[in-house]
């Protein structure tokens, strides 16, 4: 993964994904509060039939935090690969974080355990639109402080 592609998120196929409709509401989420209590920044590498079709950054460490459609600009502490339907289904709690850590579906690169710190974007989250289709609840949080209770120094290695 350190030598995934970045790929700006631009262009007819990248707004056509899920993650566009995803990462544009979480904005709405940022504070100078959550940058201090996360200061971290979160790179997303989101698959479509196999190939990178989107970079998106999530930044919570500089200024009142911001996410944006691009390959993080400064070095992401976190780096997370995963399908844009299987980030719809973990966003809505319908994917368990650690089947699909373990599974492969979700892979993450650099700093395993800042992951974890994502839950503060998504705690307590409206109902969030994925799709044109209807709104979906988050239930984030409860998949992070899964994922955080199964991982161990053995997995982080």
């Amino acid at each position: 993964l350190k030598d995934a592609p970045k790929l700006k998120a631009s262009g007819a196929a990248a707004a056509d994904l899920k993650a566009a409709a995803i990462f544009e509401q979480m904005k709405a989420r940022l504070s100078p509060d959550m940058v201090k209590k996360v200061n971290a920044i979160f790179q997303w590498n989101i698959t479509k039939d196999g190939k990178v079709a989107g970079n998106w950054t999530t930044d919570l460490k500089n200024g009142e935090g911001s996410i944006y459609p691009e390959a993080a600009k400064e070095k992401a502490g976190c780096t997370l690969t995963l399908s844009d339907d299987d980030l719809e289904q973990l966003v809505t709690g319908k994917m368990d974080a650690m089947k699909a850590f373990m599974g492969g579906k979700l892979k993450i690169a650099g700093n395993v355990m800042l992951a974890q710190k994502l839950q503060v974007l998504l705690k307590d989250a409206p109902k969030l639109k994925a799709t044109g289709a209807g709104e979906v609840p988050l239930q984030a949080e409860q998949v992070f402080e899964e994922m955080k209770s199964r991982l161990n120094a053995d997995l982080v290695k």
